[in-house]
This record gives C-alpha cells, sequence and structure tokens, in this order.
C-alpha cells in the first residue's frame, strides 16, 4: 500500500480515487491572490469541457480583468487569523492538539476537490463498508452526490458488527471475519469525523472522499488529522464571513472551547464534571446554547481589551501535550486541493509566549502558485524554509500580550478590526487602547529639527576636518 491517494487493491489498480494520477498531468495551483481571475477548477465539468491540448498547455494563461492588478493585492490579502482590536489571534495547529488530543504531524490530506464521483463512491463502500452497490447507489442519489447519510452509517456500522460476531461463533475463516470488523471500524471512523472535525453546513451526511485515508487502518494515525481539520474549519470560517452565509461548518465544538480558552468575557460554558486533567481540553466544556443575535458579541468585541485575553491557557496542560515544533510552520495548510488556508504563526506571536512584532507580507511563506504536492513537501521539509526562526519570533514576553513599538498603529492602519461604526452617545472606546495608539504615534512621529541638527553638525565637522588638513 502507497501512501498516496489511489491504492493497488487485490492486485488491481484501484479506480477510486484515479485523480490522484489524472492531476499529475493537470495539477491544481493556488491562483495568485485576485479577485479579477478567472480560475477554473481541475476536474471539474468547466474544466474538462476547456481543457486544451497538450500541445497547447504552456500557452493557457489565466485571464484578468484590466485595471485590477494593484487593487488584487490589497483587496484579496488572505491571513487565517480574527483581527480583534487588540490585534490578530487565531487557531493554531498547538490549539488543535492540546484541545482534541490528535496528531498535528503527518501527511495532510491531498484528495481532488471535496468529493469524489459516485462512480468512485460506489468503489470505495463496496470495498471498504461492504456496502452493496444497489443499494449505495440508492444513498447517493437521495443524497444528491457521493455522501452518505448518518443513518444508513449507523445501519451500516451495525450489520458489519452482526456479521462480525456471526462470522467468529461459526469460525469462519479468519480473513472474512476481519473484513467485517474492519469495515465495522471503518464505518464508526467515518461516523466520527464526519460529525467532529470534518463536519459539513448541512450536518446531515458525510463525504464518502473521507474514506480515502481510512483504507489501512493500521496507517490512519499516519494522516495529519489536526492540520487538515484545521483547514476544513479555517475555510468554513472564511466563508462565514461572507454577507449571504447564514450556517457554518467546522468543528464547531471545537470552536468554542478555543473561545472559552481564550477569552474571559465570554465565560466559560458549562464544566463537565466528568472532566479529567490528561483528557482534551475540549471535553471540559458542556454544549449550550448561545444567543440568537449577535449585537451583544459584536459589542463585546468591540469593547475588548487586551487583559481580557489570555493568550497561552495551557500551561498547566503541557505534561499531557507538550508543544511540538511544527506549530513554528508557516505556509499553507489543506484538506485537499479545494480547502488550502494560510497558517501564519509569526503573526500571533503572543499565543506562542513572544513579543508580537509587525509581521512580514503574507507572500514571504504562503506564496501563491504551489499545488497540493508542493505544499504537502514544503510541509514535511518545513525546517528547510517555511519555518519562523527563533530570530523571527523575537524576545519572549514578561506578561504575555506585549507588542513592539508601532504594531497598534501599523495594525490600525492594514486593518478594520471594529465591527460597529461610531455611534453618537456610546461610550469611547477602551482607554488603554487609546493610550496604547497615542504612544505608537508618538513613537512613528520623526521630530525634522532634530534631524537637520545632526545634519548640520555632521557637515560643519566634516568641513573642519577639511579645513585642518589643507
Amino acid at each position: 500500500m502507497t501512501d498516496e491517494v489511489g491504492r493497488t487493491r487485490a492486485g488491481r489498480v484501484s479506480k477510486a480515487h484515479g485523480s490522484a494520477r489524472r492531476e499529475r498531468l493537470n495539477v491544481d495551483k493556488i491562483p495568485s491572490r485576485s479577485k479579477g481571475k478567472k480560475v477554473v477548477v481541475a476536474g471539474s465539468a468547466q474544466a474538462q469541457e476547456e481543457e486544451p491540448d497538450d500541445e497547447n498547455e504552456d500557452e493557457m494563461e489565466l485571464e484578468t480583468e484590466p485595471g485590477l492588478e494593484e487593487q488584487e493585492e490589497e483587496d484579496d490579502l488572505k491571513t487565517g487569523t480574527f483581527h480583534l482590536l487588540i490585534g490578530e489571534v487565531t487557531i493554531t495547529l498547538d490549539d488543535v492538539s492540546c484541545l482534541l488530543h490528535i496528531p498535528i504531524t503527518g501527511k495532510m490530506f491531498n484528495h481532488l476537490g471535496t468529493s469524489c464521483t459516485t462512480e468512485e463512491g460506489e468503489d470505495m463502500c463496496r470495498e471498504y463498508l461492504n456496502f452493496p452497490r444497489a443499494k449505495c447507489r440508492a444513498e447517493f442519489k437521495k443524497m444528491k452526490g457521493a455522501h452518505i447519510g448518518f443513518p444508513m452509517l449507523e445501519k451500516i456500522y451495525a450489520a458489519n458488527l452482526r456479521r462480525a460476531l456471526k462470522a467468529e461463533a461459526e469460525e469462519e475463516e479468519e480473513e472474512v471475519v476481519q473484513n467485517y470488523r474492519d469495515c465495522t471500524i471503518r464505518a464508526f471512523l467515518l461516523y466520527l469525523i464526519g460529525g467532529t472535525i470534518f463536519t459539513n453546513k448541512s450536518m446531515q451526511y458525510v463525504d464518502v472522499i473521507f474514506l480515502t485515508y481510512l483504507q489501512d487502518l493500521s496507517l490512519v494515525n499516519t494522516w495529519n488529522w489536526g492540520a487538515s481539520g484545521l483547514a476544513y474549519l479555517y475555510n468554513y470560517l472564511e466563508k462565514a464571513t461572507k454577507s449571504r452565509c447564514g450556517n457554518h461548518g467546522g468543528y464547531n465544538c471545537m470552536f468554542h472551547a478555543w473561545i472559552y480558552e481564550h477569552f474571559t468575557r465570554f465565560g466559560g460554558g458549562g464544566a463537565s464534571p466528568k472532566y479529567r486533567h490528561r483528557d482534551p481540553i475540549c471535553a471540559k466544556y458542556l454544549p449550550m446554547k448561545g444567543y440568537k443575535y449577535p449585537d451583544e458579541h459584536r459589542t463585546t468585541l468591540d469593547r475588548m481589551e487586551v487583559d481580557e485575553v489570555t493568550f497561552r491557557p495551557y500551561e498547566d496542560h503541557r505534561h499531557i501535550r507538550p508543544f511540538e515544533d511544527i506549530c513554528w510552520y508557516s505556509g499553507w495548510i489543506m484538506c485537499g486541493s479545494a480547502m488550502i488556508c494560510p497558517y501564519l504563526p509569526e503573526r500571533v506571536l503572543r499565543q506562542f509566549g513572544h513579543v508580537q512584532s509587525i509581521p512580514r507580507h503574507p507572500d514571504e511563506f504562503a506564496k501563491a502558485g504551489l499545488n497540493r504536492f508542493t505544499i504537502g513537501e514544503a510541509f514535511a521539509n518545513y525546517m528547510a524554509e517555511n519555518y519562523v526562526t527563533e530570530e523571527m519570533r523575537g524576545p519572549r514576553a514578561k506578561n504575555g500580550f506585549e507588542t513592539v513599538p508601532g504594531y497598534i498603529a501599523w495594525f490600525y492602519r492594514v486593518s478594520h478590526p471594529k465591527l460597529w461604526p461610531p455611534i453618537e452617545g456610546n461610550p469611547a472606546r477602551p482607554a488603554n487602547l487609546e493610550v496604547l495608539i497615542e504612544e505608537d504615534n508618538v513613537a512613528d512621529k520623526q521630530d525634522v529639527f532634530k534631524i537637520c541638527r545632526t545634519v548640520i553638525e555632521e557637515v560643519n565637522g566634516k568641513l573642519d576636518e577639511e579645513a585642518r588638513f589643507w
């Protein structure tokens, strides 16, 4: 069994996920940061209709609307962070490790697109779930794609479990019993990940594409579930910023736990009496019904002060989940070719215990034009180029929330963290933030008279030296 998507099954080459081989010829690249560029997703119907001949493939170029080049770079800049009054924060790989206790190292998911074809899905379901093709085809028709609903997954799990117990009781061949057991485990794991780290917006089904990573159960722990799950959540968080987005996907329980751990204003949720210190931190909180209208939360975020944020909440959990060096990786993370997001820890240094400095441009590490294979290689060899070195991290923070002089002023120039426009009669924004901005602005100002005096003194000094020489 190889570590690429697409396997050799029982001496034959798998038809399922032949897209991995096809994409070697039609590689999906991250488009340049632009809004006016026409991008065709590899493998889509439109791409198949517009696919050029091999002879002319090198001549194909992306079309850009004229006059947008300068604006595109500013408007479509993505950092993968939340912009708050106190600066940038985000969900890091270290957060995923401590909250969920799942791997954040290994190979990220590298399938093509967001789902497989129905033919590939039928092939995988028959082989890995012992799900008959006829029933599988009917389920796909009901779900309108290569998806399996959670009720059907429960039936598949129960059916395989009964067969495994019956085969074991009747002392059938070990291979038959083991096959039923493996199908039972895969159905359980598919249900588990579909209801947690890979929850879609419908919350009714799970994509069959994830069976790709459950084919060989002995290699399940070699896949990077943490980084791919984080990219999956990032993708839905980005969609949630759109005005017409009405619901949200990704692992919202982890998202809630991250909020409770970092922001004291939002409380701690309902604490579970069964929580033990060695458990994942996400298990500490019980689900609670939130507010239907977000106005109160927006006001809370607009009045947040820096000392209300806990940038490093896991210090008493380090003996359970030590900090891993892979968290300093800087670049792209992905969950397949359709969900590729930037991961830039240098923009949230306070969450790693360092003084926050003014970060470099996102393109320095998260370079445009990479495909899913080169991203996987960059992640595997992150120490070579995609690594936040000790020099980049800067000094350690004494209080946890320090920033370099000028950071707040720079941040307010490049971002717009306030959610509400100023309303007459409302209280002013927090006083400490006002002081920080004023201090940064004062630090940025140059004393013109001092500069002139320095220049005059240097010129006079040179003239006096020349006079003494002559």
